[in-house]
């Protein structure tokens, strides 16, 4: 899908939308500049208009003309999973949306129930980026529920010399040590990521439940690699510098910026950078910048972004969701207003750095409930905060 939209613009045939196809929709078809979970691999009648005028015109005999036989011998060497494995039993859903969202946290996101629709329209989410994103059809072969996978766009049961394996998660490994963003009451962190192959998941959603990337609170003083941070800055500064950036390439965005207010059944807008937009509007700059790889229109890990004075709870970046540290021990992805946090016992036993640290940024209450309390600004007559049991 992305060859042939790359490949396109060398024949003429320009993206959907504004300025050269004003009556073609954004995201709907193929040569749309978004993706979206409605996004198909279909030409939108532009293109199609466009693609008809060119071969009219024998303009695209160069793609038209037959293969030789030595180019015809390479091609089916590279189609050779057709006899062999198609290509879907080796990178699975998951594996898919990680490589089109560039993105190790990225996983698929349909339910196990409507497993199916992957075949025709296989939709991603990250923690990085802010909602779904259509990737088109999953491969040839990749499993859509129920001993089935899909071949073309339909979902058919595979033949049963097929392997089902329930999936197993390798150890954490470190991804980047700790680090803290130079911002005002952030914190420290820690990335980490797991792999679902020990053994690799194969034509079953059993195994590997949970996050494979976590962020863990850590002791900055102990990387000595860590850069200083003598001045750090505002949330507000941060911003404005992003928006500014962010303008420079996007005029349609103004060069100040805002946080948003926390929301719980909107975590990622507090750390989701907010620039100017129409009038008085401010808008998720991240939705401007889906392909810009190199910039997450995101707060840094451990920026500070709610603070709750009659509870004394206090909340930070991790991994796009402004959440609490004790959230982040029990997986922060999928974690929604309510659901039991369950903390693995090597993460909360007494003498474990990881619950040293989030201590000294929260407070814990033995017993039955939790208190999510910030130690060094909670109210006088601060309330205890029932989470849940562990």
């Amino acid at each position: 899908m992305n060859q042939l939209a790359q490949t396109k613009p060398f024949l003429g045939v320009h993206h959907d939308g504004p300025p050269e196809n004003d009556d073609c929709s954004l995201d709907r078809y193929l040569m749309g500049p978004w993706r979206t979970s409605n996004t198909t691999t279909w030409w939108s009648p532009c293109s199609l208009q466009l693609l008809t005028k060119l071969d009219e015109n024998d303009k695209l005999s160069c793609i038209k003309k037959p293969l030789s036989v030595k180019r015809l011998r390479q091609v089916l060497h590279w189609n050779s999973w057709r006899s062999e494995h198609p290509p879907g039993q080796q990178w699975d859903a998951d594996a898919q949306c990680r490589v089109f969202l560039k993105s190790e946290g990225a996983r698929c996101s349909i339910k196990a129930e409507n497993m199916s629709a992957v075949c025709r329209a296989l939709q991603c989410k990250s923690p990085e980026r802010i909602g779904l994103f259509g990737a088109g059809h999953a491969l040839e072969g990749t499993y859509c529920g129920e001993s089935s996978w899909c071949q073309g766009t339909k979902c058919v049961p595979f033949p049963k010399s097929l392997p089902v394996v329930p999936g197993g998660w390798s150890e954490w490994e470190t991804v980047t040590e700790c680090s803290q963003p130079c911002l005002q009451h952030s914190v420290a962190l820690v990335h980490m990521k797991r792999k679902c192959n020990d053994p690799r998941r194969q034509n079953t959603l059993e195994g590997c439940e949970g996050d494979n990337v976590r962020l863990r609170p850590c002791d900055i003083s102990a990387n000595e690699k860590a850069p200083k941070c003598t001045h750090p800055k505002t949330n507000q500064q941060y911003i404005d510098e992003k928006c500014a950036l962010y303008a420079r390439f996007k005029p349609e965005l103004k060069p100040r910026g805002t946080q948003v207010p926390y929301s719980a059944s909107q975590s990622w807008r507090a750390c989701a950078i907010h620039c100017g937009y129409k009038g008085d509007a401010f808008i998720a700059a991240k939705f401007f910048l889906n392909e810009q790889t190199n910039e997450t229109g995101l707060l840094p890990d451990g920026t500070r972004c709610h603070f709750d004075k009659s509870k004394g709870a206090a909340y930070y970046c991790q991994q796009g969701q402004c959440v609490t540290l004790l959230q982040s021990l029990a997986g922060i992805q999928d974690n929604e207003a309510g659901q039991v946090l369950e903390v693995e016992d090597s993460d909360w036993a007494p003498d474990t750095e990881g619950r040293r640290l989030v201590e000294k940024y929260l407070e814990y209450v033995p017993g039955k409930d939790f208190a999510v309390l910030d130690v060094k600004k909670v109210p006088p007559a601060r309330a205890r905060v029932a989470v849940d049991d562990l």
